[in-house]
């Protein structure tokens, strides 16, 4: 009986061993293929690093870096699938300030305005009280053309950080769509110095596509036309910028409209993104419109 006894419990321990390795050997392959899928990402392979982090996430499906991952790749593409990632992310890190901030980023770019809204009211209370948040809040209040509750959170938030040139940038562009005549001119001042900032030419592009679409709504030409080739000229500026460009020179009857859209076309010629771009634009020909762009919320 004794020696039944010994033989069980050896087999058991020989299990449980063997157990234990296969664990070990699951979590050091995933830590394994995370570290891979990261290095995939640093060098803008997005199809291999999702299929490291597809084998993480069959393996594991509540693993957070990998669910992390793919809300990110999901988000480069402006897939749907995004919001669906996002949300995953904060079911599993619920206490996540900064993931509840980028799902209600995520929402905000997918136009679902009730995830967006819902996630911040799900922020807790000392978070509530940070540039961040206010940054945040402000930017889907003027989505919703809820203006007067955008120009409360901004302001808020440009308090509290006095040096980030976010909030002060959104402040200006939603005072835009006021009608007070020097707020409109102090909007307008703000977002030329911004446009001015020597270090930063994100924020430069942001402001110069304000201040392209403001002066086109109010018929401003000379100066569309001068803020919109600074834009074009940015180092940072998208190929949006240079269709805004197109439009601004089609719209003022330039002279320079066809030497730039040639321009144009021959540098969309190599790339399948810029050539839908233009070949939309081209077949609608829309105009301009004064809109909220709010910006993403800055480090």
């Amino acid at each position: 009986m004794r020696k039944m006894f010994i033989i069980v419990l050896c087999c058991a321990a020989v299990l449980l061993g063997g157990y234990a390795s296969y664990r070990g050997y699951k979590v050091y392959k995933n830590k394994h293929l995370m570290s891979l899928a990261h290095e995939f990402l640093a060098k803008s392979d997005a199809r291999n690093a999702v299929l490291a982090v597809q084998e993480v996430l069959h393996s594991n499906p509540n693993n957070l870096d990998a669910v992390k991952v793919m809300a990110q790749l999901a988000d480069a593409s402006r897939s749907p699938a995004a919001l669906m990632w996002r949300s995953r992310v904060v079911e599993l890190d619920p206490h996540s300030f900064q993931d509840k901030l980028a799902l209600a980023q995520t929402a905000l770019t997918l136009r679902d305005y009730q995830t967006a809204t819902n996630t911040l009211q799900a922020v807790d209370a000392a978070n509530k009280e940070t540039a961040p948040y206010h940054n945040m809040a402000g930017t889907v209040d003027a989505a919703i053309n809820k203006f007067a509750e955008a120009e409360t959170h901004f302001l808020e938030a440009s308090r509290l950080e006095p040096q980030n040139p976010a909030p002060q940038l959104n402040l200006a562009v939603v005072r835009l769509h006021g009608t007070n005549t020097l707020d409109l001119e102090e909007a307008r001042i703000a977002l030329q110095r911004l446009a001015s900032n020597p270090t930063n030419s994100s924020l430069r592009c942001k402001a110069l596509r304000e201040l392209t679409l403001d002066a086109m709504g109010h018929k401003h030409e000379d100066m569309a036309l001068l803020f919109s080739q600074q834009l074009a000229q940015e180092t940072n500026s998208a190929f949006t910028d240079r269709i805004l460009r197109l439009e601004v020179l089609k719209e003022t009857h330039n002279t320079d409209f066809k030497s730039a859209l040639s321009n144009y076309e021959r540098e969309a010629a190599t790339n399948q993104s810029k050539i839908s771009e233009l070949a939309t634009w081209e077949i609608t020909k829309t105009s301009p419109r004064r809109r909220w762009r709010g910006c993403a919320v800055c480090p």
